[in-house]
């Protein structure tokens, strides 16, 4: 729990604090609500004086690779990296070595 919603995530690391909402739907309708947290939850992080002002990294990651109707509600300013779960995985470690 965070900010008073439920989340997949939330990782505050040294440099970047990471905010993950996860999903094996692939309606439109729960990227729009999973995206809309994430927005909100970044949001509301940047505006607290109290933490430092280090960058929020949103991720929305699927079971497959996000369909176009979801890819439609990511943000125009890519704030929100919409992902499947093999290239989230591929962001945290490289196992092709």
């Amino acid at each position: 729990m965070a900010g008073g919603r439920e989340r997949d995530g939330e990782f505050d690391t040294e440099f970047v604090t990471h905010l993950i909402e996860a999903t094996m739907d692939g309606s439109r309708s729960k990227a729009q609500k999973d995206i809309g947290k994430l927005v909100q939850r970044r949001q509301s992080l940047l505006r607290d004086k109290t933490r430092a002002s280090k960058p929020v990294a949103c991720w929305f990651v699927t079971a497959q690779e996000p369909s176009a109707m979801q890819r439609a509600e990511g943000p125009k300013d890519q704030s929100v990296r919409l992902v499947s779960f093999d290239q989230f995985r591929a962001q945290l470690m490289d196992g092709a070595g």
